[in-house]
Parts: structure tokens; C-alpha cells; sequence
């Protein structure tokens, strides 16, 4: 049992090391971004490719020397996949579905690649409509499509990954709940960090009555976003106990942290709607950025309420194991 907790207060130390890390990197990366390149978390999968293939094309339309190294990174790039296949079929590590998925992954960033360096490419495969809009530079559709084909670049990857390491290396479901919480830490702290971060430096505000709407807009967020990584982090300490199959009062307080900053977190979120709203109809008179939060963060609050509902069968299973323990 010691053992366990231990090794666990290493691990809370090591994940809120790299968390606050991660966290520092994507602040920095903010101040580079402007509002309109960081508006929407779906167009950040859009961002290294395209920033990537325009350097390549700028390298390349600077001729001789320069074309041929642009050549060069385009295929190193593209072969990205081949190498990983090369290293584990090296460390004797491969498998037949590597055979499949590499190869293929790497023909598919080939071609990514290769949209990427000629956008007028995905311009031309856009419908008139929405190609029209583009060349007279609303680069909105142009954005969404880069973004389809990235995010079919990405299911490709991930697919690889299920069918690897959860079919064929018969990979617990544990660690693949702790990949998923991993993804989730991730893309919260792009989203909050790096995305909500830029918006708010970059916003253009009339008076002080809208720069308080916005620190406090951000200040909610930002306390969101923190106990909801708390929550999460802790979430798979309590996957390890699981998998272990440890039941001991380590587990119990456990539970009993996440049920408690669950209901903080709904508490924090419904806060934030109620005293954004409620500020507004107090300065409304005063200000120029009006603009009532009628939505509710439903992906927020369903993931929440998934750990509460978990966390809430944990106490119950501990409970009858308990009495049941005292019974015999």
C-alpha cells in the first residue's frame, strides 16, 4: 500500500511538473499569436503544417540552392513514418500492422505536404462559392478545408495507434484511459493557454468597464481550466489504483478530492455565466462590448459530471467493501 502511494506522490509531482511546463511554452507561443489565427482550437491542427509548407514553398520559389534543400525537408518530412518503421523493425520491435499503417501514413503526409506547399491546389478544389471568397482574401473556407484534410491525417494517426497498441499489443484499457485523460489535460491547455490567452491580449477594448468584463471573462477560464486538470490528473491516479486493483483508504480520500473539485468546477463554470451576465446588465450603460453568454459549456460540464457519477460509485463500492470486510 505504501508502495503504491509513494510511487503515486512521484507521479502527482512529475505530471504537474510537465503540466506547468506545457503551460509556460503555450503562454509564450500566445504573445505570438493574434486573435484571428487562434479564434477556434480546430484551426491550431491547421497551423505547423501550413507554416511548414510555406517555408518550404518560400524556400523553394527562392531557386537554385534553395529548391533543392525545400526538396530535401519535403521528403524527410513526408518519409517521417518510414523512419519510425525503420527503428522498430531495427530494434526488432515491429509488428504487421506496421507494415500497413506507415507506409500508408507516410504517403498520406506526402500528400498533405504537398497541399500544403501549393494551397492554390485546395483553392482550386473548393467549390466556386467558397472559392470565390478566398482568392478576394476571407481566408475562412481556405481554413476550414485545410482543416478536413489535417483532421483525416490525424484519424489515420490515431487509428494506427488504437489498432498497435490496444488490438494487437493487447495494451490495458487503463493505460488507454490514461492516454485519453492525457489528450484531454492536452487540449485544455491549448484551449485555455494558448488560444483563450491570445484573445484576451489581443482584444481591443473602449473603456475600462469592457477590460473588466474581459479580466474577468479570462479570470474565470483560466480557474476553470486549472481545476479541471486537477480533476483530471487525479482522475488517473485513480485508473492506476484500479488497475492495481488497490482498495485502501489512499483510494477513498481519492475519490472523495474528485467529487469535491467536480462540484467546484460546476460551481466555477455556472459562476462565470451568472457574473459575466450579471455585469453587463449592471454597466450595460457604459459599455460598447455588449454580449450576453447564452451558451453552456456542455463538453465541460458532461465530462465533469462523468468523474463526479464515477467517483460517487467509487464511495459507494468502498463503502460495502468496508462494512463487508467488517462483517467477517
Amino acid at each position: 500500500m505504501s508502495k503504491l502511494h509513494i510511487s503515486s506522490g512521484g507521479y502527482m509531482r512529475r505530471i504537474t511538473k510537465y503540466t506547468i511546463i506545457l503551460s509556460v511554452v503555450l503562454f509564450v507561443t500566445s504573445f505570438f499569436l493574434g486573435k484571428e489565427s487562434s479564434e477556434n482550437i480546430l484551426f491550431i491542427f491547421e497551423q505547423p503544417f501550413v507554416f511548414i509548407g510555406k517555408q518550404l514553398r518560400s524556400m523553394s520559389l527562392s531557386g537554385g540552392f534553395g529548391n533543392f534543400i525545400a526538396i530535401v525537408f519535403y521528403v524527410l518530412i513526408s518519409s517521417i513514418p518510414l523512419w519510425i518503421l525503420s527503428y522498430f523493425f531495427l530494434k526488432k520491435k515491429v509488428i504487421k500492422v506496421d507494415y500497413i499503417f506507415l507506409p500508408i501514413l507516410s504517403i498520406a503526409l506526402f500528400m498533405v505536404m504537398y497541399l500544403m506547399i501549393n494551397q492554390n491546389l485546395v483553392i482550386e478544389m473548393l467549390p466556386p462559392v467558397l472559392a470565390i471568397p478566398v482568392i478576394d482574401g476571407d481566408l475562412a473556407a481556405l481554413r476550414i478545408y485545410n482543416v478536413g484534410i489535417m483532421m483525416t491525417f490525424y484519424t489515420l494517426l490515431l487509428l494506427y495507434f488504437f489498432t498497435r497498441y490496444f488490438i494487437f499489443k493487447k495494451v490495458s484499457i487503463y493505460k488507454l484511459v490514461n492516454v485519453i485523460l492525457y489528450l484531454l489535460i492536452f487540449t485544455i491547455l491549448l484551449k485555455t493557454i494558448l488560444i483563450d490567452t491570445s484573445i484576451f491580449m489581443n482584444s481591443e477594448t473602449s473603456n475600462h468597464y469592457d477590460t473588466a468584463q474581459d479580466i474577468l471573462n479570462y479570470f474565470f477560464k483560466l480557474a476553470s481550466a486549472a481545476i479541471i486538470v486537477f480533476i483530471l490528473i487525479n482522475f488517473q491516479l485513480l485508473s492506476k489504483h484500479l488497475e492495481l486493483k488497490v482498495i485502501d483508504t489512499n483510494l477513498f480520500q481519492l475519490t472523495k478530492k474528485i467529487s469535491k473539485f467536480s462540484l467546484i468546477s460546476i460551481f466555477v463554470m455556472i459562476s462565470q455565466y451568472l457574473v459575466i451576465n450579471l455585469y453587463q446588465i449592471a454597466f450595460s450603460s457604459e459599455m460598447y462590448n455588449i454580449g450576453f453568454i447564452l451558451s453552456i459549456p456542455i463538453f465541460e460540464l458532461l465530462l465533469v459530471m462523468i468523474m463526479l457519477l464515477i467517483t460517487e460509485y467509487m464511495k459507494r463500492t468502498y463503502d460495502i467493501y468496508e462494512e463487508n470486510a467488517l462483517t467477517i
